[in-house]
């Protein structure tokens, strides 16, 4: 990707960060034009000092990046998606609020998908405007009593469900996994990724509320006739991809992908939908177009180590299985140093769960059944380390700073949580509020050395096993970075489950990470 796009989107995401920050600060005591005045001053100042103050730098910067974008095919997919959301917006009153979420599932997908065809790093720009104007739209949905925040409301409310409405949105999830697609994998997957999450997942809750008879037993929320539903248009996606445009995948690779992310959508799982379903359509595909550098004694050791895994209880049967999967993945794309480092968090975060198990459950700060591990942690834990790896065939270096950054942040989380617990009265961070020991979002000092400890042995063992002892403290400062965004989201962000907190948390752990890079 070209770096004065990726340069440009930093900025967009950082303005709109620190805006934010400021003009939630400012509303404390001034009304809101003079709030909106002064926090446009402060992010102007924060992006122009990103520039040392160089006005022409900034010109330049910016210039360069939009003079090979800014083309009239670019325009059509904007004026399109303006005009689709100016008459959902005027039909959301007349349909059903399933039925309005499922089009503005679809139409979102449309839109980024001709805006993909028509140009990937122009994408990159409008997702990234897209984040920062949901984002705003979310705080003035929650925390302001206005006519904006009333008219957020009624264009928003109807697309989220029930428990999105005080929470992440879902379009926000939905772009977080576009943007991952499309920065990282080619862009022939990445079409194919957006095609399968904008047409199957959509079918699938069609299909499943409207003839969904026969129920899931493991997630009764979700039906066997949804799940072929999704089978089915995934089915037809991947072949038509293939037949057209030569995905170079097998046959058998096709039905692994449309298997996969069917078994996943009908999982009941605490992590959304839209940011699992096309990244894990992207891994299974980069997975299956891999030569392969790993030597196969390693695909005959899987099975025994997963079995060691189940037996000394570190995971239960499906956490297994999902953990499984994912060592076969990295298998398939990367090396074994990979799975072996995951193997590495994977012990490591076992044998810390059981520090001090008996003081912890006494103060009940316990985690709970903590000799077994469920598919949420192991997915959540565990698919932005694996995205990574599977990043290898593409771009190896990147994918071993991203890979670090996101297995020490993972790894600096669990020791955090489980030393951090032992301190009495630990703080929410900003707030410096005392609160009781197992609050989420809680950080005392222990739990910050534990969470620096646990990226430092990440580091370590990510040293030694790809022979650069930098990552040791790329590792080091990621993982801690990481850990604290996973506190500020937990203690901040209503109603985000534990498993999304993780997710955003090894993202950013390891997109810090590249700055080493």
């Amino acid at each position: 990707m070209d770096a004065e796009i990726l340069h440009m989107c930093a900025m967009i995401i950082i303005f709109g960060i620190t805006f934010l920050s400021a003009y939630s600060l400012a509303r404390r005591r001034f009304k809101m034009i003079s709030s909106f005045l002064v926090s446009l001053l402060f992010s102007l100042f924060i992006i122009l000092a990103l520039h040392n103050f160089d006005m022409s730098r900034y010109l330049h910067d910016t210039s360069s990046a939009l003079a090979s974008h800014l083309r009239l095919e670019n325009a059509y997919p904007i004026f399109f998606g303006i005009f689709s959301t100016l008459v959902a917006y005027f039909i959301s009153s007349r349909i059903s609020a399933q039925a309005y979420r499922s089009l503005y599932h679809i139409l979102t997908g449309v839109i980024l998908l001709f805006l993909l065809i028509a140009d990937e790093g122009f994408t990159l720009i409008i997702i990234s405007i897209a984040l920062i104007l949901l984002t705003f739209g979310e705080y003035f949905r929650l925390m302001e009593n206005n006519a904006l925040s009333r008219f957020v409301e009624k264009v928003l409310n109807p697309a989220f469900r029930g428990n999105e409405v005080e929470g992440y949105l879902s379009s926000f999830l939905y772009l977080v996994g576009v943007f991952l697609i499309v920065l990282f994998l080619p862009k022939l997957i990445a079409i194919t990724s957006v095609m399968i999450l904008a047409f199957s997942d959509p079918t699938a809750t069609i299909i499943g509320k409207r003839f969904g008879k026969t129920k899931w037993k493991t997630n009764p929320d979700k039906s066997v006739e949804g799940s072929l539903g999704m089978f089915t248009v995934s089915l037809i996606v991947l072949f038509s991809m293939q037949f057209f445009h030569d995905l170079n995948l097998t046959i058998l690779t096709l039905f692994f992908v449309a298997i996969a992310i069917t078994i996943v959508e009908a999982l009941p799982l605490k992590i959304g939908d839209n940011i699992l379903i096309p990244v894990l359509a992207g891994m299974v595909m980069i997975g299956g177009s891999a030569g392969g550098n790993t030597p196969h004694i390693w695909l005959f050791l899987l099975p025994i180590l997963g079995a060691l895994v189940y037996s000394f209880k570190m995971l239960d049967l499906f956490g297994t299985a999902i953990a499984m999967f994912f060592g076969l993945l990295v298998l398939l794309s990367a090396t074994q140093q990979f799975l072996m480092v995951l193997m590495c968090f994977l012990v490591l975060g076992f044998l810390i769960s059981r520090f001090k198990y008996k003081e912890k459950e006494k103060i009940g700060a316990a985690e709970a059944n903590y000799a077994k591990r469920g598919i949420n942690p192991v997915i959540a834990s565990g698919i932005m380390s694996t995205f990574s790896a599977l990043l290898y065939t593409i771009e190896p270096r990147l994918s071993i700073f991203l890979f670090s950054g996101a297995i020490s942040t993972a790894l600096a989380n669990v020791f955090a949580t489980e030393i951090g617990v032992l301190q009495k009265n630990p703080r929410i961070l900003f707030k410096f509020e005392k609160v009781k020991a197992g609050t989420r979002g809680a950080v005392s000092l222990l739990g910050e050395v534990g969470g620096i400890v646990g990226a430092l042995l990440m580091g370590s063992a990510m040293a030694y096993l790809f022979s650069d002892y930098r990552l040791v403290f790329v590792s080091l400062v990621a993982g801690f970075f990481g850990c604290n965004v996973d506190s500020i989201m937990g203690s901040y962000v209503p109603n985000i489950t534990k498993s999304e907190v993780s997710v955003f948390a090894t993202l950013f752990g390891g997109l810090f990470a590249l700055i080493f890079y």
